[in-house]
């Protein structure tokens, strides 16, 4: 029950009323005593202190918080709040960690410090792009990053600061040597006189300097080069949110509604900053360039203010990995402040509740000989399927108790005769639906081949007619082979190591497993003679087998997985799955290199390898959309552009697109929230990226928006592609919804058009599927109708 003091503010002044409305049979001096003692509580309430530490000098980049403090919101929510201006002795995290903040403001390289172990917890980010730029003089003829090659650049001295920059130069493959790197100013002048070519700048504030002097400038933000990062991050620490949950939570709310004031009324905010914070003294005209230019970085998309999401922190994580800012074990597990932990069982229907609640514990089967995806070590299940089995128990608050077996056959056996009633780790093969029905799948592997490396080399299933190629006993590989590939001389092993030592002693061709598998086969047993061929076209869906009589049980598994963050999936993969290299022959090479140290050369070729390294990594982060996994809309504008080109040169033949959009999505994350919203989006991602031909691109375009780009492909073809997928959508089910259905916009490239014709008709036909009640294809040729 909660006290006087607990009652909030409205609350209060509701029970003052009834009071005095002579509700209740009290005297009048009872009376007046209660509302006395309602008003002091209020008071008290209302002065409960916190700080929040700022990440700079007062400006416009602050505005929600000033304004949250100046309109009381603050004061709405019981909060006395004082703003601390940054200075050399008060590094945001360090006020945190050390007590001396409740809250401060971050820039994107928190996260180094929640990956070195800092308990500090992500509230929201004020930015989802970056201000920082790098800005140059437009007479200065740096169009691009490969144009500063051999150019003055001006940065401060801490790499963490310039990631996103440093990150942007890496990828058009410039290194430190190739630039000369000046220690930053904090002037404009230096790049106005000519003392430096481009200089690490906030698009909020430098080109306003630069504007006032009447001279053009050029920008080139990392974010247009495939590197988005939140900036201004509010952060707090795990300790205040564990004993003070509702504190933060009412700091949180207060501080958003701030910004969303701010952002709808720039001019009344600068004025306010300009009278009462301005230790900066810039001009009321810079303070409104400055509120207009972070409020087109903090609405970004369809995304609401402040939102994060720990898929686009491990892409940012990513980054600083690959810049060696990071160790590869790092862990943001907690990271993300999830205002409502106990959202995801609000999910589970009255039946499935009821079911959990009679069946404390239910029996399961995995692989023991399976690492790194499964094991049984001591009696206890171990690999990423121990970490599922505990992510199910926490979510369903369940016991999964371990059967213990000795390979997988013994754990089919136990599965199909009722020794347990789970199966994690399985493929849904014809055979083992006789006795098991199947979850969604919850991961994805991809196989290769161990094969000796006199072998030629293998690209297919199809070149290993006549060979005796291993699989695990009781393995989908097995069925699969034997009913697609007769030709191929099955031979049946104990586990993957057992297969793979057979090869390298000559008794098998190739030893047929996961990637994964093999890699740390040949790591534990040194296996410098043998090669990895792969992966190859095919990959295997792990779902979890459900004994036939239980299908509540199914249903309620079912949709737990589905529910699976980005962040539980990093996870998991992040502790059991190492970087594998690439290239053992190369591995060896540098060995000997560094041993011996016969070559300078072949120092100076491994810098250049290790920055080509580098550029291919950033490239890979910059082409990816972080919340899907699909390409994202500069790349797949880049794939795009170079087709049409080929085509128009003779090199191509028949191009087409196809638009495609979520019918009613808007009411999705309504009704069911933005978390809810991304799942759906990702499930839609996986699915037409397994459902589309090798040579297709599939990415997304924006929102709810994808493309599926078909080379080689007519406008009749395209139309049969995309019924299919009309079809395949309309029957799959989603996370928490059920069913969903998308329009779909087709158009093929006609002789002479531009990528902007081919795309402007497509859409157009997508508007017309979705004037049509959606759900349905519309194509470019009213004719094909």
């Amino acid at each position: 029950m909660q006290s006087l003091f607990q009652i909030d503010r409205l609350s209060r002044c509701r029970f003052i009323a009834i009071l005095f409305e002579g509700r209740f049979l009290l005297s009048p001096v009872v009376r007046v005593f209660l509302c006395c003692f309602l008003v002091a509580s209020a008071s008290v309430h209302a002065s409960e202190s916190v700080s929040l530490q700022l990440l700079w000098k007062h400006q416009f980049q602050f505005a929600g918080y000033y304004i949250a403090k100046e309109k009381g919101f603050y004061r709405d929510e019981g909060l006395d709040v004082e703003l601390i201006e940054f200075a050399a002795d008060r590094e945001p995290v360090k006020m945190v960690a050390e007590g001396k903040a409740e809250f401060a403001i971050g820039r994107s390289s928190i996260v180094i410090e929640r990956a070195k172990g800092q308990p500090i917890v992500a509230l929201f980010a004020a930015f989802q792009k970056s201000p920082l730029m790098l800005l140059s003089r437009a007479d200065a003829g740096i169009a691009t990053p490969a144009d500063l090659k051999g150019r003055r650049v001006m940065l401060t001295k801490d790499a963490q600061m310039n990631v996103e920059i440093l990150a942007m130069l890496l990828q058009a493959g410039l290194r430190g040597s190739d630039f000369q790197r000046q220690d930053h100013s904090f002037d404009i002048s230096d790049l106005v006189d000519g003392n430096t070519d481009a200089m690490g700048s906030y698009i909020s504030n430098e080109p306003h300097q630069m504007i006032s002097r009447n001279l053009p400038y050029t920008v080139l933000h990392p974010a247009n080069f495939g590197f988005e990062m939140y900036s201004d991050i509010l952060f707090t620490s795990a300790d205040l949110i564990r004993q003070k949950p509702d504190l933060v939570a009412r700091f949180r709310r207060a501080s958003l509604k701030g910004w969303q004031y701010a952002f709808s009324h720039i001019d009344e905010s600068a004025r306010l900053i300009h009278n009462r914070y301005n230790s900066q003294h810039k001009s009321l005209e810079a303070l409104v360039f400055e509120g207009r230019a972070l409020r087109s970085l903090a609405y970004v998309g369809e995304r609401p203010l402040g939102d994060i999401n720990i898929g686009r922190f491990n892409s940012m994580a990513n980054i600083y990995l690959i810049l060696n800012l990071i160790r590869r074990e790092y862990d943001l597990t907690g990271f993300v402040y999830q205002a409502d932990r106990s959202e995801s069982h609000l999910l589970l229907r009255n039946r499935e509740s009821e079911y959990l609640a009679k069946h404390k514990s239910v029996t399961v089967c995995v692989d023991p000989n399976w690492m790194p995806y499964s094991g049984i070590v001591q009696g206890q299940a171990t690999g990423m399927d121990a970490e599922y089995i505990r992510y199910l128990e926490e979510k369903l608050h369940i016991d999964l108790a371990l059967v213990p077996t000795t390979s997988w056959q013994e754990s089919l056996v136990m599965a199909e005769h009722g020794g347990c009633t789970l199966l994690l780790g399985a493929v849904a093969t014809p055979d083992r639906k006789r006795f098991l029905n199947f979850t969604a799948p919850y991961r994805r592997i991809s196989v290769s081949l161990a094969v000796r490396k006199s072998a030629a080399d293998i690209a297919s299933l199809d070149q290993l007619w006549r060979h005796k190629v291993g699989v695990v006993e009781g393995g989908a590989y097995h069925e699969y082979l034997t009913r697609n590939y007769p030709e191929i001389e099955v031979v049946t092993v104990k586990n993957s190591e057992q297969g793979v030592l057979k090869v390298a002693s000559g008794e098998l061709f190739a030893m047929l497993a996961p990637h994964t598998t093999l890699s740390r086969v040949f790591r534990l047993n040194n296996l410098y003679g043998m090669k990895i061929e792969g992966p190859l076209k095919e990959d295997w869906a792990l779902a979890i087998g459900v004994a036939k009589g239980e299908p509540i049980l199914l249903e309620v598994l079912d949709r737990t997985l589905r529910m699976l963050t980005n962040e539980d999936s990093f996870r998991i993969s992040a502790k059991w799955v190492g970087i594998e290299p690439g290239n053992s022959g190369y591995i060896q090479w540098l060995w000997w290199s560094i041993l011996l140290l016969t070559s300078i050369v072949a120092l100076i070729l491994y810098r250049y390898y290790r920055v080509a390294h580098l550029s291919r990594s950033l490239r890979q982060v910059a082409e990816v959309d972080s919340l899907t996994g699909a390409f994202n809309r500069r790349k797949i504008d880049q794939e795009l552009t170079d087709l049409v080109a080929k085509r128009r040169s003779g090199l191509a033949d028949k191009l087409a697109v196809i638009f495609l959009d979520v019918d009613k999505f808007k009411r999705i994350n309504d009704g069911y929230g933005h978390d809810v919203g991304d799942q759906i989006l990702q499930e839609l991602s996986r699915l037409i990226t397994h459902s589309t031909r090798e040579a297709d691109l599939f990415g997304r375009w924006g929102g709810e928006e994808f493309i599926v780009i078909l080379p080689n492909t007519d406008m009749a073809s395209a139309m049969t592609c995309a019924g299919q997928l009309q079809e395949m959508v309309n029957k799959h089910l989603f996370p928490a919804i059920g069913t969903l259905t998308c329009s779909y916009g087709v158009a093929e490239l006609e002789t002479g058009e531009t990528t902007r014709e081919l795309m402007h008709k497509a859409d157009k036909a997508l508007y017309e599927a979705k004037r049509a009640g959606g759900n349905c294809v519309r194509c470019s040729n009213t004719s094909m109708i």
